[in-house]
């Protein structure tokens, strides 16, 4: 037999009403479930398990209305292993050991479990991968257990080309674009680019020279930068968009200069858009001053740590602006066989120091988790997996820490789930009070919380500050929902409060009129700054010429966490 995939908040929902539980948070040391003392809530353990996938032994044929249930809620039963268990593929969203305690629960089912995930024990074959300090310290060989990456998955390396002829780099490369001189010709000539590659993605396990931590992800050379190792921001911004028009998923760019640019941060925008993450080096210049593309909102910024997760001495620091820490001091990796700008290197390998060593890491980590989370992965979802899971080493100078691949693909491998906030505190920031309270703005019950703009000014407002919590886990995704209206004509403008600067980032703003309108606003740049102790804080202001009065129905908002 075999059934049709559906929605899995639906398989949840079905489930539930045969056997009477609910979803709830993660937890760790459950006790043990009773057959016929249903709980109030099942939780999820966070065990690494393959998503999507139970396995299930019955001691006779399920009844009809659970076999029904299943069958409407998009289960598939694909296989029987072993002669007795089936294998039955679930939507993957759904926590694979909620909904097999939940059939565990059944009296014809022996058992249900999810299919877990072995620690295998990795290793590489690699000579010289033994000097690479950097691949153990980050705990990659267990991010290798998870997975070791996909050829489809593609990290653009923006730089000064790839040695074409490495033998650590031949199968790795795919075809790439010269910026330089307008040619498919990405023949390094510097030496920077091939080491770059090399450190976050050289062909791994084939008894060859190096390591590389992407492992099986392929590598898209892209030369923006010349002999000279110096381009410019349109040909980096060309670059970014043929990375993005060839599929990568990671675009690293180990380089940056002093000045902002606008151009650059629309560029960095589209390829998010486009479901693309940028990693950019911080800069070598032992300073807090902001160094572009990295410091640009929505790339992910890469300082470089030493081998104790102490910062180099080289390296720029600074929160909130200096995202993440790698290691980025004696990086052994891939370099031209012949004489290029930075020297030689006859054996084709060596050891360089910058953040411009620390990005490829990073990408490299990226790259595994692009391969691992498949159709599922978003720049959104990536990046908070590697700022979620970083350590604590390296926070005193970062945002969020220094990079763990086996912490990111350890969480990668637990299912997440919908967090919706819940509305704890609401202040008048601009306007006086006149109607309503915090329960008002918690649902769409005809209820609302009013606010009058003052009398005089050249702009009236009326605005609230609204605190939601309910955020615990990794925040993948946000999306703000606010159902208003107001007295006149007017502005509305949804900000979101930035815990790490200490301001107001603006979400969204649309025209509001008379009647009542719901309105979404997606998130779509960094999210972990926005959530402090589980709670967001979101700004709803409406502006006008005239005097209004500001009516708030309801204001919600829903995060994917981990």
């Amino acid at each position: 037999m075999r059934w049709s995939l559906g929605s899995g908040l639906f398989l949840c929902a079905a489930i539930a009403a045969v056997v009477g539980i609910s979803v709830a948070s993660p937890r760790r040391g459950r006790a043990p479930l009773q057959r016929g003392h249903l709980p109030l809530s099942l939780t999820t353990t966070g065990i690494p398990a393959v998503a999507g996938r139970v396995l299930l032994r019955g001691r006779r044929p399920l009844r009809p209305e659970v076999a029904q249930s299943l069958v409407a809620a998009g289960a598939v039963l694909t296989d029987r292993i072993a002669d007795t268990i089936d294998v039955i593929d679930i939507p993957t969203e759904v926590p694979p050991d909620l909904i097999a305690d939940a059939l565990s629960l059944l009296e014809e089912v022996e058992f249900a479990e999810p299919d877990c995930i072995v620690d295998a024990e990795a290793s590489v074959s690699d000579p010289r991968a033994d000097i690479q300090w950097h691949i153990p310290h980050i705990g990659t060989p267990a991010a290798w257990d998870v997975t070791i990456g996909n050829s489809s998955v593609k990290i653009a390396v923006l730089d000064t080309g790839c040695d074409a002829n490495h033998p650590d780099l031949q199968g790795k490369l795919v075809s790439g674009w010269n910026f330089i001189s307008r040619s498919s010709n990405t023949q390094d000539d510097h030496g920077h680019g091939t080491h770059v590659a090399g450190t976050a993605a050289a062909a791994t396990n084939n008894a060859e020279g190096v390591a590389g931590v992407g492992y099986l992800c392929s590598i898209l050379p892209v030369k923006v930068l010349d002999a000279n190792g110096s381009g410019s921001y349109s040909g980096i911004i060309q670059g970014i968009d043929y990375a993005v028009a060839q599929g990568a998923k990671v675009i690293n760019m180990s380089f940056g200069g002093s000045a902002p640019s606008n151009s650059l941060a629309v560029a960095v925008q589209n390829a998010l858009h486009a479901g693309v993450l940028p990693v950019a080096a911080a800069g070598n210049s032992n300073a807090s001053a902001m160094h572009y593309p990295a410091a640009i909102r929505g790339c992910l910024a890469v300082g470089a740590s030493t081998s104790s997760d102490t910062r180099a001495s080289f390296s720029n620091y600074g929160r909130p602006w200096v995202d993440v820490a790698a290691p980025g001091v004696n990086i052994f990796a891939t370099f031209p066989l012949g004489t290029v700008t930075m020297g030689s290197s006859p054996g084709g390998y060596r050891s360089l120091n910058g953040t411009s060593m620390a990005a490829p890491v990073v990408a490299g980590v990226a790259g595994l988790l692009y391969s691992y989370l498949g159709s599922s992965a978003t720049p959104l979802r990536v990046r908070s997996l590697l700022e979620g899971t970083a350590v604590n080493a390296s926070r005193d100078w970062t945002a969020f820490g220094r990079v763990s691949a086996s912490e990111a693909l350890g969480r990668a491998t637990q299912q997440g789930v919908d967090r919706n906030g819940i509305v704890r505190n609401v202040a008048v920031r601009a306007g006086q009070w006149r109607l309503g309270d915090v329960s008002a703005l918690r649902g769409a019950d005809g209820a609302s919380y009013q606010v009058q703009s003052p009398t005089s000014g050249a702009t009236r407002a009326a605005e609230i500050e609204v605190d939601l919590d309910g955020f615990d886990g990794i925040l993948c995704s946000l999306q703000v929902r606010v159902r208003a209206r107001c007295s006149a004509a007017a502005t509305q403008i949804v900000s979101i409060y930035d815990w790490n600067a200490g301001t107001y980032d603006v979400v969204g703003q649309a025209p509001i009129g008379t009647a009542a309108v719901t309105r979404t606003y997606p998130l779509r740049s960094a999210i972990l700054s926005y959530v402090r102790n589980g709670m967001i804080r979101l700004r709803i202001r409406q502006q006008s010429a005239a005097t209004i009065r500001g009516v708030f129905d309801f204001v919600s908002a829903t995060g994917f966490t981990n």
